[in-house]
């Protein structure tokens, strides 16, 4: 298949996972959710690591693969959180505001150059967000829960654009199985015990859907890598716009939530502000969902 399709892929099986977080987080604690989904996604990760097909696991940079490991388990844990409390569309929309992160954080932590389009965009990500956020605060007393979901959501884009710095810096010398097995192995280590402090014994059909979660993580990360061994980064970015559209008919074919005016003018304004601050650059893509 061509880059393209790899991409369009990769952009399915992660909105599906989002949405069954989603479903799950119904009737149990993300900790656990955040856990499983590592757990089961180190499994699945593991067949490949021992066939050496993606690369050496050695590495020169333990103590970087560790810090790279915290900001995806915390991004994770965000972005659960947010899926919880918002409907998708919405969480989906501000986790969009990532590469402006990224933009910022290069900046300061890699001294790379900000160019006059990319404070443009800044300013267009905040507008997008002041549109989404207004009717939540506008009118009487504040819906907290929202605004709790809000700043999840915010959340998981800020620890997603520093593990993508990150990533940026190892990617010389890092294999593509070390950067995926490493923050499997150390998410799960590290989640296994708030996971089992709130534990709930999943039914049947839940454990199926828990390791459908884990399956569907790393499904995605290696098809995004497939289509990264074909496509220069820059040019696929766009068609992670796709996942808006499974992210909308996820809200009104299972949760019975109908996107909102409000939303889409945000959508429209936060993608157009992250076309901009991508142009002319090549932001990768490190799935830490």
């Amino acid at each position: 298949m061509s880059a393209v399709w790899w991409m369009l892929v990769a952009v399915g099986f992660m909105s599906t996972m989002d949405a069954v977080a989603k479903w799950l987080a119904q009737d149990y604690a993300v900790t656990q959710i955040v856990w499983l989904r590592y757990a089961f996604g180190l499994l699945t990760l593991l067949p490949l690591a021992i066939s050496g097909q993606m690369g050496p696991l050695r590495t020169a940079r333990p103590f970087a693969h560790l810090v790279r490991a915290g900001f995806g388990l915390a991004g994770t844990a965000c972005f659960f959180l947010a899926v919880r409390m918002l409907p998708l569309s919405v969480a989906v929309t501000i986790w969009f505001t990532a590469p402006i992160f990224v933009m910022l954080f290069g900046a300061v932590l890699l001294r790379e150059r900000i160019a006059g389009r990319h404070v443009t965009s800044v300013a267009l990500g905040l507008c997008g967000l002041v549109v989404m956020i207004l009717p939540s605060v506008s009118f009487g007393a504040p819906d907290l829960t929202e605004l709790a979901g809000i700043a999840a959501a915010l959340g998981a884009a800020t620890f997603y654009a520093l593990s993508i710095v990150l990533t940026r810096d190892m990617s010389a010398t890092e294999s593509q199985i070390s950067l995926s097995l490493y923050p499997a192995a150390l998410g799960a280590l590290a989640a296994l015990p708030v996971g089992v402090a709130s534990w709930s014994f999943p039914t049947s059909v839940d454990w199926m859907l828990f390791v459908l979660l884990g399956l569907l993580g790393s499904l995605g990360y290696l098809c995004v890598c497939l289509a990264l061994s074909r496509e220069r980064a820059g040019a696929l970015t766009p068609y992670e716009y796709t996942s808006m559209i499974w992210a909308v008919g996820f809200d009104f074919l299972i949760f019975d939530k109908v996107v909102t005016i409000p939303v889409i003018a945000g959508a429209v304004i936060i993608v157009s502000a992250t076309r901009i601050a991508a142009s002319g650059s090549l932001l990768p893509r490190d799935p830490i969902r």
